[in-house]
């Protein structure tokens, strides 16, 4: 989880299209990666605004790679942060049914539930994919997402320690570390607030207030983003 291996990733998942315009793993990998470096806070600005070729390289995926459990649940994620909340709960429902097994499936339809205000849907979905694969690399994934659930329940506490376990498992994932911000000043924690501030910086996030409202505000329902919002605020993270 560094910001050059997935610049790395997403170049050799361009390469692979190059070669197979309609390799539909590369186009779920290329799009779902673009989605990560966003995430992350490393997208230039001119790359979030242009969601409009990860839109389409999720859909060549779902067109080329409908049998592939990894390329529709990938293409799901992506489509959903593109804004396309019921294809990407058709897709990721498709991914299920191609291999129920598939804990990054799961994981995927958490964060649609997540994104759609169901926390407790989304909880199972997280749930099942960490039963399915207890020691995998993805345990931070599923940790962040109970979190971001427990938040959406008004279970700050429990969320707080979600955020810290997804944390403990992948430290340089920006997600959790917002999501603890948010926490530690919506609960009156200025000490960590500000420990987490200083390692937003250190992994060279670029998030403010104005960007992980612009961006967040077309995944989540307004009433989850404005309790983000005003967490972070509080905890002091630059408006802009």
């Amino acid at each position: 989880m560094s910001k050059n291996s997935w610049s790395e990733a997403i170049r050799f998942a361009r390469r692979a299209l190059d070669i197979d315009p309609f390799y539909g793993p590369a186009a779920a990998l290329a799009a779902y990666t673009h989605i990560v470096q966003i995430t992350q806070g490393w997208a230039e600005p001119e790359d979030e605004r242009d969601l409009a070729e990860t839109a389409r390289l999720a859909r060549l995926a779902l067109a080329y790679g409908k049998e592939d459990s990894f390329a529709v649940s990938a293409a799901a994620f992506a489509i959903a942060y593109c804004g396309d909340m019921p294809a990407a709960e058709t897709a990721v429902e498709r991914a299920i049914f191609l291999n129920p097994n598939d804990s990054g499936a799961w994981s995927v339809r958490g964060w649609v539930h997540c994104f759609l205000n169901r926390p407790k849907e989304a909880a199972e979905a997280f749930e099942r994919a960490r039963r399915l694969n207890p020691f995998g690399p993805f345990g931070a994934y599923f940790s962040f997402g109970m979190g971001v659930a427990a938040f959406e329940e008004g279970r700050y506490e429990a969320a707080l320690e979600w955020a810290d376990r997804a944390l403990g498992e992948e430290g340089t994932f920006v997600g959790p570390l917002l999501l603890k911000l948010t926490l530690c000043g919506l609960l009156g924690k200025p000490g960590e607030a500000h420990h987490s501030l200083g390692r937003l910086v250190e992994l060279d996030s670029g998030f403010t207030v104005t960007s992980f409202e612009r961006f967040y505000s077309r995944l989540f329902v307004p009433e989850i983003v404005a309790l983000r919002v005003e967490g972070l605020r509080q905890a002091g993270l630059p408006e802009a």
